[in-house]
């Protein structure tokens, strides 16, 4: 089974880590998103989700992309990793 989620890109933080603060990284928060008057937001839930999804990444390239996306939202599509997707 898949399943397509909306999330918003809603929170950032910044930290620096180690002797003298030489690595970065950044965590991102993103939360799910409903509207009712939408049909593709009525097949995941009924009502408004709740819930957040925070990730931490140190990849630049993703770090400035999603760092100009605040409040931008975004599919995530769960799809089985697994060889069959079943």
């Amino acid at each position: 089974m898949k399943v397509l989620a909306k999330f918003m890109l809603t929170g950032h933080r910044h930290d620096a880590y180690g002797p003298d603060a030489e690595r970065q990284s950044h965590e991102f928060t993103f939360t799910p998103q409903y509207d009712p008057n939408l049909p593709e937001d009525q097949r995941f839930n009924k009502a408004s989700p709740s819930g957040s999804m925070t990730i931490r990444v140190d990849n630049l390239s993703v770090v400035h992309f999603w760092v100009n996306q605040m409040g931008r939202q975004f599919y995530l599509d769960f799809t089985p990793a697994d060889a069959d997707g079943a």
